[in-house]
Formats: structure tokens, sequence, C-alpha cells
């Protein structure tokens, strides 16, 4: 049985989860610049706590838990692309930014979406190709991390 830090922690992770799928009119990129994480970093953390507990799930799949829907459905009905300035500010802050451990490889995509249960040092640099490009290119299977 969960205990209840985890119970907590859970709860906490799921009211997260459902603020930004409630505000898909913020953009990752602003997220990014403000706190250095976003959505993304999120998707990565879940894919990650899913295989370091067992779970061998696929990085799209992680990536609809956090957006509520299929990534490239999210991308084309809410992503813009980063301004100038937007893409200034994420590159002087990058030291800032979250960082991620190297991911495992994705499986193959599961066979229906995950939602989040309570049971349930790469630099940043390779999101910046993420977060700028994310009007026109859709989720790598895998994240690529160098």
């Amino acid at each position: 049985m969960p205990s209840l830090q985890t119970e907590i922690e859970a709860y906490a992770f799921r009211q997260l989860v459902a603020h930004f799928q409630a505000r898909t009119d913020v953009q990752n990129i602003d997220v990014m610049n403000l706190t250095g994480f976003c959505r993304n970093c999120l998707s990565k953390w879940y894919f990650k706590g899913a295989h370091v507990h067992g779970l061998a799930i696929n990085y799209d799949d992680a990536c609809e838990v956090v957006y509520g829907e299929p990534y490239g459905d999210w991308k084309k009905k809410y992503a813009a692309p980063a301004s100038p300035a937007q893409m200034e500010q994420f590159t002087a802050n990058q030291h800032l930014h979250a960082k991620h451990d190297k991911l495992p490889e994705s499986p193959a995509p599961l066979p229906m979406p995950l939602q989040p249960t309570a049971s349930a040092h790469v630099s940043h640099v390779s999101h910046v190709a993420h977060v700028t490009a994310m009007e026109s290119t859709p989720a790598p299977a895998a994240p690529t991390i160098p």
C-alpha cells in the first residue's frame, strides 16, 4: 500500500497535470522561461519514473498523460511558434533549466493511453530544438538526449 506521503505527492502531480491540461493558452516556452521546466519535462519525468518502477511505457504515452491527448494533436491545436524574444530568454536561462537523466529506450506504444494514478544529467539543451520546432515536428518515439 502506498504511503501517505506518496498519496499526497500523487495528488499534487495530478493537480499539476490537470492545471496544465486546462491552461492550453500557456505555451511551453513561456513556462520554461519562467520556471525552467514545462509539460515536456514533466512527460520525461513521468516516462523515467514509469521505467524506474518497472512499467515499460512509450514516451508518447507519457506525453499523452501530461497533455491529456496525443502530443501531435495538442501541438496542432495549441502550440504557437516561439518569438525571437522568447528564444533569447530561453537561451539566456538554459543554465537554470531542468536537468534530465538519460532516458530509457521507448518500447512499442501501449494499446491504451495511461492515466496518472496514485500508484503509479543531461543538460536541457536537447529540449531547445523540441521547444523551437514545436509547430513543425512530431514528438519523437523516444527522447533524443545527447
